[in-house]
């Protein structure tokens, strides 16, 4: 398409008022958000949104210099906040800092050997299982956590945790990493009260593993998986491509979006694996999934502002666990998806409770937005802490 005069000479305006910096650098912009028209066509923009929660007024967003100027010439008010670090190679920043999973983060590689150092560890309490495998192969892996199984008898109650669904929200896996740690140790150490008794933690590690490799690789803010869409698009959000409320507020049609949700209910080979997976258990008392940002402690429905099936003991629940992770001086709070964040359609936990009607919980962990994706190491052991307060709880509310 031939670019008119008056396009040309915008954009070369455009140009004069932006920052001096090369054109393939990142920046932290803001974008004017004024109504829910200028709102949705920013989110089906290929933008990458910093913001957890994006809403009127404005919104954070990490752009090139030729995508925010690519914004204003669709008619969206820009403005330039900050540099933001190479993230097609993060991995600098952890290269030469000792191992230790409580003051830094670690890749993919890592994740996984510190899962099977626990399994090598507790051989009678950590066993793995492979549930499926990626869009580009990669194995998907779940550990179990507790008691040899017994044969006969109440099946045990089976409580799933996910970290990593979405790619950037690296503090998750930190946190999975965490859960599967002290829930070993404890199982381990003789008490007066038995731990875990007839329970098992069902640990999901990195449920998005080739998305969170290109974050180590290619763009530390990546959010979806891989999924070549065929039109220069990649990826598929995987927490919009469950069954439950499938394509409806809160997801888009746009491959370009970061709500992405497939083209149909799981379409992608991860969701499928997580959904047999979870199929295949006879009993799934509890169901967490960990992310990140906002402190939030959230039960469905997400699709809907409609008051789910068993809505009060979804809530004493989640107040009881945001109870404990405030304990650590962060402020959590407690509330229904659509209702306190936002409608997000065709999440895991709206479909995990319709199935199961269990407790059902999605986690948003620290912080509020200063640091947002890009949480620092220094904060990665005591969000550690939040995680593993509010798994307890989550154990103690599911019973066994």
């Amino acid at each position: 398409m031939k670019l008119s005069v008056r396009t040309l000479a915008l954009a070369a305006l455009f140009a004069l008022a932006v920052p001096s910096m090369a054109a393939e650098n990142l920046w932290r912009i803001s974008v004017a958000a004024p109504d829910p028209v200028t709102l949705d066509r920013l989110i089906d923009t290929d933008v990458n949104i910093l913001d957890c929660h994006p809403h009127l007024g404005s919104v954070k967003a990490a752009a090139t210099q030729d995508e925010a100027v690519r914004l204003q010439l669709q008619g969206f008010k820009v403005t330039y906040l900050n540099p933001i670090p190479d993230t097609k190679n993060w991995a600098r920043f952890f290269e030469h800092v000792p191992a230790n999973y409580r003051t830094t983060y670690y890749n993919a590689d890592q994740i996984l050997a510190h899962f099977e150092a626990l399994r090598v560890q507790y051989p009678s309490f950590v066993t793995r299982a492979q549930i499926g495998t990626s869009i580009l192969n990669e194995p998907i892996w779940v550990y179990r956590v507790g008691r040899p199984l017994k044969i006969g008898g109440t099946p045990e109650n089976s409580i799933i945790v996910l970290g990593l669904q979405h790619a950037r929200e690296w503090v998750t896996g930190s946190i999975v990493m965490h859960v599967g740690t002290m829930a070993a140790q404890t199982l381990a150490t003789p008490q007066a009260v038995p731990f875990m008794l007839n329970q098992a933690l069902y640990i999901v590690p990195i449920t998005n593993p080739d998305g969170y490799r290109f974050t180590w690789t290619n763009n530390r803010l990546w959010r979806k998986n891989r999924r070549n869409n065929g039109n220069n698009t990649f990826g598929v959000d995987l927490n919009r491509n469950w069954a439950k409320g499938w394509g409806g507020s809160g997801s888009s049609g746009n491959t370009n979006s970061e709500t992405y949700r497939g083209t149909a209910a799981f379409s992608e080979p991860e969701t499928r694996a997580l959904r047999d997976f979870s199929n295949g258990l006879p009993r799934v008392g509890g169901f967490l999934d960990i992310h990140s940002y906002s402190q939030l402690v959230m039960w469905p429905w997400g699709y809907s502002t409609t008051t789910p099936p068993k809505n009060d003991y979804l809530r004493t629940g989640g107040q009881r666990m945001e109870v404990e992770m405030d304990k650590f001086g962060a402020n959590y709070t407690s509330g229904q998806i659509a209702t306190l964040l936002y409608v997000a359609s065709g999440c895991s936990v709206d479909w995990v409770f319709d199935i199961r009607q269990s407790a059902c919980y999605t986690y948003e962990m620290r912080d509020e937005g200063q640091f947002g994706f890009e949480l620092p190491p220094s904060q990665i052991a005591v969000s550690q802490d939040e995680g593993w307060a509010g798994v307890k709880e989550l154990l103690k509310y599911a019973g066994p």
